[in-house]
């Protein structure tokens, strides 16, 4: 499809329905569709997802964050981001000690602290402001935007009741749209 471009304009039930189905289509040839990519059931339903991106390297400017997924939400009228950075117990630690090597190499402030027993680290950041980075036993992510302590907790008791029951309960729609974007 060299040369050629398509617009289409669609209401967002329509569209969730049209992008799902040509993904499906378009990907049933590889033997995956939508459903395959497991990734994306770590995102726990926090609020109306804005969107959700790929970042192939250098996330935040960082040459160690690779191959992160990114998604922005609308919580209680303001934004959040959550980012996984890491997805399994190897990548989670050596991601880890990456993170608070940078932190200390770079004179960034951080609290290690823990919530929920799970690890989280309040970082101080010049560039990005406050932000958190959520350590589990297999899975790392960052949360950025308009976050607070009661956030943080939604956010880890999310993820964990994800781990056992999926993103969203059987039968949820969450109101999200598909922007993925390779960068």
């Amino acid at each position: 499809m060299v040369g050629r471009s398509s617009w289409i304009t669609t209401s967002a039930s329509r569209t969730r329905r049209a992008i799902s189905s040509l993904l499906n289509r378009n990907l049933s040839g590889l033997g995956a569709g939508v459903e395959g990519f497991a990734e994306f059931t770590r995102f726990p339903a926090l609020g109306e997802t804005v969107r959700t991106r790929f970042i192939k390297e250098n996330y935040l400017g960082l040459d160690f964050l690779n191959q992160v997924l990114e998604r922005e939400y609308r919580v209680s009228g303001g934004r959040v981001k959550l980012a996984l950075f890491a997805d399994d117990k190897d990548k989670t630690g050596k991601l880890t000690e990456r993170f608070t090597a940078f932190f200390e190499d770079s004179g960034v402030a951080y609290v290690k602290e823990e919530i929920q027993g799970s690890i989280i680290y309040r970082v101080d950041d010049p560039y990005e402001g406050r932000w958190i980075l959520i350590e589990l036993e297999d899975s790392l992510f960052g949360i950025y935007g308009d976050i607070d302590d009661k956030i943080i907790e939604k956010v880890i008791a999310k993820i964990m009741q994800g781990r056992t029951h999926g993103s969203a309960p059987a039968g949820h729609q969450e109101d999200f749209s598909y922007d993925i974007q390779a960068q």
